[in-house]
């Protein structure tokens, strides 16, 4: 019948990490890094990875480049070196309806709905959040051997796969953008002059940045380090903090919102902060900055905005000593003399950049005078300043309506623009409904072909949908672009007037 059946979405099966190496018989227990879910018996955890590890070395054999994707009628799995001899397997079952035939139910599979592209990105997106919060997995092992590894993967990873939305694979988790709220000169200098002066008035802040709504106007951190992190903050942090007085919150030991103080990571509790004499306050350690140092990551906000500060950790000293290669050594407490002699200045004193051999720091940095001083600070700020992009952001968002919407992408600084209204996650459209997952799959697998290596040199598709919607990609530059118009009755003709007056805007400059 053409009555549309409902589907029953993609779900992960399995998500694992091992290490192939020669053991005897009865020992294959021991390539197994990490298993996901736990329960899987011993017997089924090791057939899973033996299978992995033949496909893996069998597409060695025939091709230079490593396996990536497995298929099957049923499952589409994932596969991803993310460091020498460390693999990442995650299997996700494919969407499917159930049909009723001669009065049997009968599932029937959409193999192809899965797009490899997207859960590439979702295997490395979930190995570098692991890789921000516990480093890299080579330096556990040097650190503390496996031993130490699979106590922070079994940590992590069962509270990070809670999280993962398979059924939601797309484009905007594939693109991996970062919304940036594109400002006037006077204002982004006048944030710039807020960052300065945060960091000079806190020699411990290494690097910051500035988010409001969920768009990045400002970061202090390499490319690739403020995606990661706007990743976190985005998609882990804020939909925590929404819905703080769930039990999700709770758990999180550093995701306390402290309402009053605008600290969201920090103090462990806002006791501290009237204290001065409570202990010393956690905030998570990140793995961010030069030499992949490990640095503490302050989230501080208030009126839709928010910042973040890391802060070199108080043992800074002999860090930086270190070589590069090697952890940083657990925190050292000063000797009772120096700790004495020292200021008790509210501000720290200098430390240096994180880069530099830094000056014996003094232990007060992470007391709460710290922060008592450091929020004071930010909240007189960010009083001025959060008019004004309150302002921005609404001239931004009071666009005309248009007859097709778009998304549009730029990979050298990461830039996503669309009128998909608050898409972290494409979830929310303009008309409040969710992306037609047919027109979604168009988008990936559009996505998917503008990524082939040449000498299959797609730069633009035309694709009509089923119910007679129009969709347009383009390439050029490391930029791309999608239009959809869903008016079933728009002409190539005027699509084509449409998609070049968009790409004059976006493609010219």
């Amino acid at each position: 019948g053409s009555m549309s059946l409902p589907v029953t979405p993609a779900s992960l099966v399995t998500f694992f990490i091992f290490t192939p190496k020669d053991v005897p018989e009865g020992r294959e227990h021991e390539k197994l890094i990490y298993f996901w879910p736990a329960e899987l018996s011993e017997e089924e955890k090791n057939n899973k990875i033996g299978l992995s590890e033949a496909l893996i070395n069998f597409t060695k054999t025939f091709s230079k480049e490593p396996l990536d994707a497995i298929h099957t009628e049923k499952q589409t799995t994932a596969v991803f070196e993310a460091e020498p001899d460390m693999w990442f397997v995650m299997t996700v079952r494919n969407p499917s309806v159930t049909r009723v035939k001669d009065g049997k139910a009968v599932i029937e599979f959409k193999e192809h709905d899965i797009n490899d592209t997207a859960m590439q990105v979702m295997i490395k997106q979930a190995y570098r959040m692991f890789k921000l919060f516990n480093g890299p997995f080579k330096h556990l092992a040097a650190k503390g051997g496996e031993a130490l590894l699979r106590h922070k993967l079994e940590k992590f990873f069962p509270q990070y796969i809670a999280t993962l939305r398979i059924e939601n694979m797309d484009l905007f988790n594939t693109l991996e953008g970062i919304h940036f709220l594109p400002v006037d000169k006077n204002v982004y200098l006048r944030i710039q002059c807020f960052i300065n002066l945060a960091e000079n008035t806190f020699p411990a802040i290494a690097y910051s940045a500035f988010l409001y709504r969920d768009h990045l106007v400002w970061s202090g951190l390499e490319q690739e380090e403020t995606r990661i992190l706007y990743q976190y903050v985005v998609d882990h942090l804020h939909p925590i903090l929404s819905e703080s007085h769930s039990a999700a919150a709770q758990s999180r030991s550093s995701g306390e919102p402290t309402r009053g103080s605008g600290f969201v990571t920090g103090p462990g509790h806002p006791a501290a902060l009237r204290d001065p004499a409570a202990p010393p306050i956690k905030a998570p350690l990140v793995y961010l900055g030069s030499g992949n140092q490990p640095h503490h990551l302050i989230v501080y906000q208030l009126h839709e905005i928010t910042c973040l500060f890391l802060v070199a950790p108080p043992a800074a000293a002999p860090v930086a000593a270190a070589p590069v290669g090697s952890l940083a050594p657990a925190a050292t407490p000063l000797p009772a003399a120096a700790a004495s002699s020292a200021s008790s200045t509210l501000a720290p004193p200098p430390i240096g950049r994180p880069t530099l051999p830094a000056v014996a720091p003094l232990i007060e940095t992470f007391q709460a005078g710290f922060y008592q001083s450091l929020g004071a600070f930010i909240s007189s700020q960010i009083a001025v300043l959060a008019p004004v992009l309150s302002e921005y952001h609404s001239m931004k968002t009071q666009l005309p309506e248009e007859e097709y919407r778009y998304i549009y992408f730029n990979h050298m600084n990461f830039a996503i623009k669309t009128t998909y209204k608050d898409c972290n996650g494409g979830i929310i459209p303009r008309d409040g409904g969710p992306i037609p997952r047919e027109i979604m799959k168009i988008l990936n697998d559009m996505h998917s072909d503008f990524d082939k290596e040449p000498p299959e040199h797609i730069n633009e598709v035309l694709v009509r949908t089923e119910n007679d919607s129009w969709i347009v990609g383009r390439k050029s530059d490391q930029r791309e672009f999608y239009v959809i118009f869903e008016h079933k009755n728009s002409h190539l003709i005027e699509i084509n007037e449409e998609v070049r007056r968009l790409s004059s805007t976006y493609f010219s400059n």
